[in-house]
């Protein structure tokens, strides 16, 4: 059992990484009431909103994001935060590994060093590294959680679920991405969009990024798409979800937004041109389909347990090959999620798959 008083969890720093450990850190707190934790710096968890509904009420404090790979020049800083905290432990849930992550694992021998008395647990990468097939980052943090102590009888993977308000006839287009990697190309949305648009009665929203050149992207494809496409400028984490829960589907880059939409529970399209969903996908989300893009795994610099690759924005393999994800594809699962008289032909389908492009 674990006893620590003082857990710092070091982790991702994704919106998405929030969204998934919402429910997680609720498990942790109802088995081990009296511990109290930092997590690393997350918009998500920032969120008073967030935090109120996802009924926490041991989360002390927020890391900056940038401790969390241990860089040596950090460590002065991250051994003051540790004493001046108390904290007792340290749980990594990266997944990155001591491949990856090497200066956190000197960071372990040099505490051992100077006898600073504090517990580590990590992901257990000797079976991670070991194993035929990549598992779900979720799957593997909860293995970690599970060692502590802690039971998942009352996950509530849909902890949002009270946003889903479909009363629109809107499909959202979430056309960012934290890389470029991640982002499938302008064009292929806006076919994907004509294609909704003339064949149904529906409307489009887009959600961009924080960035100038997404926003840019956003007007270019709403000139093109016409009056039936609009974009949601509200870049307020609370306000974006809400309009997600009134979404038909979402159809979205790997990000954030994928993750609020599972646990609200709506339909999703998930599009994988750098990641693998093995790993990356909302954990058992219901109504998701994944898209994958064949061509990532032709990069020789993919970090394979890790689901991702070494180059965050210029990709070899998609800079020689792009993308063998189509539209066509995309539109004929969208077909198969909404009811069929909405568009002009098709038949109502439930979706939970994941689906290699052609």
């Amino acid at each position: 059992m674990f006893d620590g008083k003082k857990i710092w969890f070091i982790n991702f720093s994704g919106i998405g990484n929030g969204v998934m450990m919402a429910p997680i850190l609720k498990c942790f707190e109802e088995c081990l009431p009296q511990a109290k934790y930092y997590h690393t710096e997350n918009n998500f968890l920032a969120s008073d909103y967030f935090i109120k509904k996802s009924k926490l009420n041991n989360l002390i404090g927020l890391s900056p994001a940038g401790w969390r790979r241990f860089n040596n020049e950090y460590w002065p800083c991250i051994l003051d935060y540790v004493n001046r905290n108390n904290i007792t432990s340290i749980v990594n849930l990266r997944n990155e590994g001591p491949n990856w992550d090497k200066e956190y694992y000197d960071f372990k021998k040099y505490c051992s060093k100077i006898n600073l008395k504090i517990d580590f647990w990590d992901l257990n990468f000797k079976k991670i590294l070991s194993r035929e097939g990549n598992k779900n980052i979720t799957e593997d943090i909860m293995d970690i959680f599970s060692s502590l102590g802690v039971s998942f009888k009352n996950l509530d993977l849909k902890w949002l679920s009270d946003l889903k308000l479909i009363e629109g006839n809107e499909i959202g287009f979430c056309i960012t991405g934290s890389q470029l990697n991640k982002q499938w190309p302008k064009d292929k949305w806006a076919k994907l969009g004509k294609q909704i648009i003339n064949k149904s009665n529906l409307k489009l929203v887009l959600f961009p990024g924080t960035k100038e050149a997404e926003a840019i992207q956003a007007e270019e494809m709403c000139s093109v798409l016409g009056n039936r496409c609009s974009i949601f400028k509200n870049r307020n984490l609370s306000s974006v979800s809400k309009k997600i829960g009134k979404l038909k589907c979402l159809i979205s880059n790997d990000t954030g937004l994928l993750h609020i939409a599972a646990s609200i529970g709506i339909p999703i399209i998930g599009i994988y041109t750098n990641t693998d969903p093995a790993i990356w996908a909302p954990y058992k989300a219901a109504d998701f389909t994944a898209f994958i893009n064949d061509y990532m795994y032709k990069c020789p610099y993919r970090k394979h347990h890790c689901g991702n690759c070494l180059n965050y924005d210029t990709c070899p393999a998609i800079k020689e090959f792009g993308d063998n994800i189509e539209p066509e594809s995309i539109f004929e699962s969208v077909e198969k999620i909404m009811n069929a008289n909405i568009f002009s032909y098709g038949e109502s389908s439930a979706n939970n798959t994941v689906l290699e492009a052609t």
